[in-house]
């Protein structure tokens, strides 16, 4: 084409994300503390016991107590399916953590 521009249009790829990210769903959320529990305990498997302990109680407790509050917040809601039997599984094991 005669006289046309050379000129390209780029976007930015970030900008456009940002408008299809929606809030995380509850599932998502429980999700993410799990794998950071799950990582938190991956980096001290190798470890003695007693300095795996000390780690646990100093870097995981807080992890958990966090965790703990979330789970009996979302037992609040009205639940159904899959989400419910994690939570309901979630609330019983933190009752033998006995963190909260």
């Amino acid at each position: 084409m005669v006289g046309a521009s050379t000129q390209k249009v780029c976007g930015c790829h970030a900008s456009a994300f940002t408008n299809f990210v929606r809030p995380p769903n509850s599932a998502q959320v429980g999700r993410v503390y799990c794998d950071q529990l799950f990582e938190a305990e991956k980096k001290i498997e190798l470890l003695p016991a007693k300095e795996r302990q000390r780690v646990q109680l100093e870097v995981e407790t807080p992890m958990l107590k966090a965790f703990g509050c979330w789970v009996e917040k979302l037992a609040e809601q009205p639940l159904a399916g899959k989400l419910k039997t994690a939570v309901e599984y979630a609330r019983s094991s933190v009752r033998v953590w006995r963190i909260t």
